[in-house]
């Protein structure tokens, strides 16, 4: 930083010099001033070197190594951080394919270190990974074991909605909405005529219930055994499913079912507890094998991947406060969808599919139907794959909703013409979505305003058309129609002639990818943050001092880049202060764990804060945690330790602490200690005594300043000055002696301290500097 040069293997700014360094930055004078500096190692009047900000370091072999940058050096609490650093160890590590490191203040007066990271997944040991997805897969298995042992409160049994919960309200999904959902799911696979039928995944049985009665046989599986165990339950009270047979397996078991004994396999709102998409597709060739001459695979509820961010942004604005800032929004909206655990799928990869799949001969898409609007009806889609069919290559007419000036009325008009071999309407505003694209174009655009201005634009907007009024209209006119939304707030509508399903797949043009990933999102995602963020900061415990270890680690797919094409850092998710993922939110049980979850949510910016949450789990550190206990002290008129919060940092452990009998700390007002005797030594004093006794006298603990100042001296100023300061603090008036071996400590009431002034009037200047030389040594 001195503008010297640095020995070989040590980091240091790269500097660059010579005939081909610019004269500057364009009409940026004070930038200039700053990159662009006289070279001190050219001869060349007017000569310039320009700082790149570049933290490098020459290697043995004379190759620059690049190690990070310094543009982006920080200040927190006291200490001057060169975030290159911390980036340089982060990239050293071989699951890491790049790092950028900020200083965020998401909270007013609570600075920290966040480190944002792109996970290199190809080094990663492919053992751990499996583990990962085998303990992705035991998680929901285990979830939904401990959710099938429940006895059931449904009056009834063959619609048990229980389980099913908004994630608007956290509260159970309204029993009309649910049977909407259902009769419509289960009239769909009706329509496909199954005779021998196989269902992965049957859960509480209600779609056994409604499509067994219509089959010939039906075998029912579940990975749960006591999912298993209720349906044998349920079969047995209910002669109309005595063709049911059950079996407890998982999805990628089902190659151990006789081949082609079934005409459909079912798999409704399933596929979203998949670990990853190849999980999927190994299935789907397994399903295929499954079916004899001709069937389908029926795949119900899926979630939509094109529609993730625009399902999150409908959560995140309907549980928002009118004040919330619309930055806020952005980042929580930004949050959920990184830290999706469940799998969600691109219709486009069904149609790719085909190419993988020999016996995959037709595709049919749907949106979900209903006139209710929920996160079932507006996110997801039902996909039928046709096996051993016969494939049809007739491409429809297409029309642009836009370019057309179409509307419902014209749209109608239109098929009473007739549709020929098929009408694929494209870019149909859909009404069910068009509050949550109004809210992602305003988060995206960086407009400023709070949530309750954006309720007010969605309010004017126009509407666009409901899905029902589609099929109403095919259903007037005798048309088979399917319905897909790709492009979030769009729909795109296939109508074909006669009432005969359709299995063209024409509805969706894709190109096959062989990365079959980029088809849907990363439920491991999650774990993976879970399980690298440990082993980063372990990592960079060896590498950087404790103050540069990040508060914060946040795992992406890629960096949010400018036009450019460098990160753009204001775009960077903020992290989310989350409860430990194996520990289940539980409220506060008593007032004394209410208090303390009111203080918590306050001091960390939480809305929801449970007893078994750890409070540096959820982002608390050493500052937070002194705040904390002063509220509690402040608020609670309760005394607790600091120790009290590392020993028991949830807030049922402090609960106990202040109400149980392993401590009741009461507040009490803090009395001066009397200072008249002499006291112990503290225990940093009673090192440096020893170091004293040891070592004699000795200037290593001072820290000498000396001070040349101009001008006529007010020596009264001083002297007051000097007295002052002694008087503020004890330790200036504080002599230490030893009695018997024991150093105590005495704080004098008062001590003067005299200034002594040298007169060296008379003094020659070479004797004025060699008086002053030794006065300062």
């Amino acid at each position: 930083k001195h503008g010297t040069p640095v020995p070989t293997g040590v980091a240091g700014e790269l500097w660059i010099g010579g005939i081909q360094v610019a004269r500057g930055y364009v009409n940026r004078p004070e930038l200039t001033a700053e990159r662009f500096l006289p070279d001190p190692f050219s001869k060349q009047p007017g000569s310039r070197i320009y700082r790149t900000g570049d933290l490098v370091r020459y290697n043995h072999d004379g190759i620059i190594e690049f190690l990070g940058l310094l543009d982006f050096q920080v200040k927190l609490r006291g200490f001057r951080i060169e975030l290159g650093e911390i980036e340089a160890g982060l990239d050293e590590h071989p699951a890491v394919s790049q790092s950028t490191v900020i200083l965020r203040e998401d909270s007013k007066d609570d600075q920290r270190l966040v480190a944002y990271v792109i996970a290199n997944t190809d080094d990663l040991d492919k053992a751990e990974l499996d583990q990962w997805q085998s303990e992705q897969i035991d998680q929901w298995q285990t979830l939904w074991q401990e959710e099938y042992q429940q006895e059931t409160t449904a009056e009834d049994e063959t619609f048990d909605i229980q389980s099913w919960q908004s994630s608007y309200t956290n509260e159970q999904i309204p029993a009309a909405e649910m049977r909407e959902w259902l009769d419509l799911g289960t009239d769909r696979i009706k329509a496909l005529k199954p005779r021998n039928a196989l269902e992965i995944g049957s859960g509480t049985g209600m779609i056994v219930a409604g499509v067994a009665p219509v089959c010939d046989s039906y075998l029912a599986t579940d990975f749960s055994q006591a999912a298993v165990d209720r349906l044998g339950k349920l079969c047995n009270k209910h002669s109309e499913l005595s063709n049911v047979a059950l079996k407890q397996c998982s999805a990628d078991q089902i190659a151990e079912l006789a081949q082609g004994s079934f005409d459909t396999v079912i798999l409704n709102s399933v596929a979203q507890y998949f670990p990853h998409i190849d999980y999927l597709h190994n299935f789907l060739s397994l399903a295929a094998n499954t079916i004899g001459e001709h069937g389908h695979i029926f795949l119900g509820d899926l979630r939509s991947l094109p529609l993730l961010s625009a399902y999150h942004a409908s959560v995140q604005l309907y549980q928002a406060d009118d004040a919330c800032d619309l930055e806020q929004l952005a980042a929580l909206i930004q949050q959920r969808t990184e830290q999706e655990e469940e799998l969600l799928i691109d219709p486009a990869f069904f149609t790719a599919l085909q190419q993988e799949i020999p016996r995959l001969t037709g595709v049919r898409y749907n949106l979900k139907r209903g006139v209710h609007r929920n996160e079932l009806t507006r996110f997801r889609y039902d996909v039928i794959l046709e096996i051993g069919g016969t494939a049809s290559a007739v491409e429809p007419e297409q029309l642009d909703w836009n370019t057309g000036a179409l509307n419902l009325a014209a749209l109608e008009k239109r098929l009473k013409k007739g549709v020929g071999d098929g009408l694929l309407i494209t870019a149909i505003p859909d009404a069910r979505l068009q509050a949550e694209i109004i809210t992602l174009n305003q988060v995206a655009d960086h407009e400023a305003g709070d949530v309750s201005t954006l309720r007010q634009a969605i309010e004017q907007s126009p509407a666009g058309l409901e899905p029902e009024e589609l099929y109403a209209l095919a259903e007037q006119h005798q048309l088979d129609l399917q319905l897909s939304g790709t492009v979030p707030g769009q729909i795109s509508a296939l109508f074909r002639p006669g009432n005969t399903l359709h299995f063209d797949g024409a509805l969706l043009q894709t190109t096959h990818s062989t990365a079959w990933s980029l088809y849907s999102n990363n439920p491991l995602h999650g774990r993976l943050q879970r399980r690298l963020i440990p082993a980063l900061r372990e990592h960079l415990h060896d590498q950087i001092p404790e103050y540069m270890i990040p508060a914060n680690f946040v795992v992406l797919d890629a960096f949010p880049v400018t036009p450019n094409g460098k990160i753009d850092r204001k775009a960077l998710p903020a992290p989310e202060r989350k409860r430990n993922e194996q520990e289940a939110y539980v409220a506060p049980r008593t007032p004394t764990e209410e208090q303390l979850a009111e203080i918590w949510s306050d001091v960390l910016g939480i809305k929801k804060v449970g007893v078994h949450d750890d409070f540096f789990a959820l982002g608390g550190h050493s500052l937070l945690a002194t705040q904390l206990i002063s509220r509690i002290r402040d608020k609670m008129q309760t005394e607790l330790p600091l120790i009290a919060l590392f020993n028991h940092p949830t807030t049922a452990g402090l609960a106990v602490e202040i109400d149980g009998d392993t401590g009741n700390f009461t507040a009490s007002a803090i009395e001066p200690y009397d200072r008249s005797q002499a006291l112990p030594l503290s225990f940093a004093q009673q090192r440096l005594w020893f170091l004293d006794q040891l070592e004699g006298l000795s200037s290593t603990y001072n820290v000498p300043l000396a001070l040349e100042l101009e001008g006529s001296l007010n020596l009264d100023a001083l002297q007051s000055a000097v007295n002052t300061l002694v008087a503020r603090h004890e330790s200036l008036r504080t002599s230490f002696t030893a009695e018997h071996g024991e150093p105590t400590q005495l704080i004098n009431k008062s001590l003067h301290i005299p200034v002594d002034v040298i007169d060296t009037a008379g003094a020659t200047n070479a004797e004025l500097q060699t008086r002053l030389e030794e006065l300062v040594q």
